[in-house]
């Protein structure tokens, strides 16, 4: 007796489009089922009684299933034409295919009119209004459904046809009338249909703006499957972003504040928030995006996932041209959330790479900005607070990718607030960390341009210096021999003997340099030395001496006084 009862089973589209070429000439092929079925149909309309209703039925199933075959193979032949078409191969545009059901519908139509009380009839109305459904005939097939349901309430297609009653109220904008289709539904929850009416209704208040009544609907679909594993176009995904949607559609704060919390307690209740804050950022609503960032704190002010949203907020402050507020958000997130602090144990007793990412990402960036700040204004404050923001980064994260970097940073940092003597120190043991590269030549250099300026300051520290310059040099002989840069750094520790008045040093560190090919300049920096001396005679023999070996005044030169920059940043 129910043998067609797979019928239900029906997709709500039958056809699905293929993008697979064939030829332009194809034919699209008779269904053969139709003329099985039209047999039936005809035996029906002849005689005074039909029994054979449930075979008709059968038959009327492979006739769809057929139709939707063809269907395909004429979308294809569409697909292939229209290609050619467009590239010019073709004249005329073809057509769109569509469903032609005329036969059965005529054939159901007056079977039903014949015996409109014969049992087995609900399915042949169920049929016509299917037909007419899958054929565009949206208004017959609202009539056909509307008496379906007034008149077979036990019918097993009672909640099927229901849904295709508030598909096409929704489809055509009834939403209201949608939501009293889809309600019938809901009303029996063992139904296949139950979970797409609980989505299309959530969808149907949502399009009459009623999003309260929208977000429970959709609320309840991610209660009874959980957001875990679900594929993210499954209902249970879609519903969980179309609660966030509809909460981005409220009117006011206050409406979003109600709505998350009556959520507060689902477990998927802040990520939909973070979700609706990202969804704000997107479309540049800032304002509402830093309300629903301060509910998310009141609700959850201890979840795992906050730093993440500090660090975006800032971000957001940021595009507001509120550098003092995102500042402010920076500093919490360094007090809370850096290795050694409580909130940090308490929440990642196993520690967390991505809150340790967010957190010296965002010391770097608030000790930079305080640098800047010390650079453009002379700011002693602030030189201090990137100091100890760049010591305390090294500190909390001995083992990361920037460990070097940031040493460069605080060394210059030092420099630049005229905090020579810690300067000088770092600088040599950047000179140190950089062994054998041009990051660490550089240090080297700028340790002595440090120990230089330490001297100039405080003659007291002329002998530590004089002891620092021959570290160094001695050093950079040994770890970078052959360096093109040594030479240079050598000529920078003669001038700073000379200035410290180690002369006979001076001279010894650059007597190797006289037989070199750089023995002019050799001779001209002996000429400078001897003169700083105020031994006149030598000089004058040291600058001839410059003058036979070469012309090329200069060709060795550096940046007499200045520090080089070690990084490029």
């Amino acid at each position: 007796m129910m043998r067609y009862k797979g019928l239900l089973l029906l997709p709500l589209m039958l056809f699905i489009y293929s993008c697979q070429a064939i030829p332009s000439k194809f034919q699209p092929r008779e269904n053969k089922s139709m003329a099985e079925a039209e047999e039936y149909i005809n035996m029906a309309l002849r005689g005074k009684d039909f029994s054979a209703i449930d075979t008709l039925l059968m038959l009327t199933e492979e006739y769809f299933k057929e139709s939707s075959e063809i269907l395909k193979e004429e979308t294809a032949r569409y697909e292939n034409e229209l290609g050619l078409y467009r590239g010019g191969k073709i004249k005329q545009e073809p057509a769109v295919p569509k469903a032609d059901h005329a036969r059965i519908i005529n054939g159901y139509k007056a079977i039903i009119q014949k015996y409109p009380n014969k049992p087995g009839m609900s399915s042949a109305l169920y049929v016509l209004g299917y037909a007419l459904y899958e054929q565009g005939e949206l208004e017959q097939a609202l009539k056909v459904f509307e008496g379906f349901t007034e008149r077979y309430k036990e019918s097993p297609y009672y909640t099927e046809v229901n849904f295709r009653l508030g598909e096409i109220y929704f489809d055509t904008s009834q939403f209201r009338d949608a939501i009293n289709a889809y309600q019938r539904i809901l009303d029996r929850p063992d139904s296949i249909f139950y979970e797409k009416a609980l989505y299309k209704s959530g969808w149907a208040y949502y399009k009459m703006d009623d999003y309260t009544g929208a977000i429970d609907l959709f609320s309840r679909i991610v209660d009874m499957r959980g957001r875990s594993g679900e594929a993210a176009d499954s209902l249970a995904g879609e519903s969980f972003h179309n609660i966030v949607r509809s909460m981005s559609r409220m009117k006011s704060v206050r409406d979003i504040e109600d709505a998350a919390a009556v959520i507060k307690l689902k477990s998927y209740a802040p990520d939909a928030l973070l979700e609706l804050v990202r969804l704000f950022v997107q479309e540049t609503r800032y304002e509402e995006a830093i309300s629903t960032y301060n509910i998310f704190k009141a609700l959850f002010p201890d979840d795992a996932d906050l730093p993440m949203l500090y660090k975006e907020m800032a971000g957001v402050y940021e595009k507001l041209n509120n550098n003092e507020e995102a500042l402010r958000i920076k500093e919490v997130i360094v007090a809370n959330y850096n290795p050694t602090a409580k909130l940090y144990a308490e929440k990642y007793p196993n520690g967390s790479k991505e809150v340790d990412r967010i957190t010296a990402e965002t010391l770097l960036d608030i000790s930079k900005e305080y640098h800047r700040k010390g650079r453009e204004k002379n700011d002693s404050e602030a030189f201090k607070r990137a100091v100890k923001g760049y010591e305390q980064y090294l500190y909390y994260f001995p083992n990361s990718a920037d460990y070097k970097d940031v040493n460069i940073l605080l060394a210059e940092t030092l420099f630049d607030a005229k905090e020579y003597a810690d300067a000088a120190v770092k600088y040599e043991y950047i000179m140190r960390l950089y062994k054998g590269r041009p990051q660490g030549e550089k240090a080297a250099y700028a340790a002595l341009l440090a120990y230089e300026l330490i001297a100039a300051q405080d003659v007291k520290k002329m002998e530590v210096s004089a002891a620092a310059v021959k570290r160094i040099v001695d050093y950079c002989k040994m770890e970078f021999s052959g360096s093109a840069g040594l030479e240079n750094l050598i000529y920078k520790a003669a001038d700073v003997y000379a200035r410290l008045g180690y002369y006979r040093e001076a001279k010894d560190i650059v007597s190797p340099l006289l037989k070199g090919s750089s023995q002019s300049y050799a001779y001209k920096k002996m000429g400078e030395i001897y003169i700083a001396e105020k031994d006149t005679p030598s000089a004058i023999d040291a600058y001839a001496s410059a003058l036979k070996a070469s012309n090329e005044w200069g060709r060795y030169t550096y940046n007499q006084g200045t520090r080089p920059a070690l990084r490029p940043l």
